[in-house]
């Protein structure tokens, strides 16, 4: 295996954790520059893909929800979590695939694909702050409503 395919790889089969960072002005060298004074980055994209003993499609990566702000006096707040769907608990809760994706069956056995649960609605391709929230959505599925400090799911919207 080459070192992009490894390195790929060892993206695509991390499980990150859930973070709350803050980074004061006094302990970041220089400084950022004024304009990012009070602004914030949003990101969202799969972030677990390899779960119980199958890796799944990136498509069918569990939301994982990143929000870097830029404080008024120079500093860094960093949070991330993911996104609490039906289908991440209860694969969470079960170690394994339990939904159906577009791209990655629960098995290799037809039968228990049949009987799986259904689709899974993963979250994790957009994120919208809207109306005090923010809106994580996905092409396949309701979007969810997410707590704008916090990030915590506030459930389907």
């Amino acid at each position: 295996m080459d070192t992009r395919t490894a390195a790929w790889n060892a993206v695509m089969t991390a499980v990150p954790g859930e973070q709350k960072l803050e980074i004061p002005a006094a302990a970041i060298e220089g400084r950022l520059p004024p304009e990012l004074a009070g602004g914030r980055h949003l990101q969202n994209g799969p972030g677990w893909t390899r779960i119980g003993d199958r890796l799944a499609h990136p498509f069918d990566g569990h939301g994982f929800v990143r929000a870097l702000e830029f404080t008024d006096d120079g500093g860094v707040r960093f949070r991330s979590r993911y996104v609490e769907t039906p289908a991440f608990l209860a694969e969470r809760a079960a170690g394994r695939l339990v939904y159906k994706g577009l791209g990655t069956n629960i098995s290799d056995s037809p039968l228990r694909n049949l009987r799986a649960a259904g689709m899974r609605n993963v979250s994790n391709t957009t994120i919208q702050p809207w109306a005090g929230r923010l809106i994580s959505g996905w092409e396949g599925g309701r979007p969810y409503a997410l707590d704008a400090e916090t990030l915590g799911t506030l459930g389907e919207e």
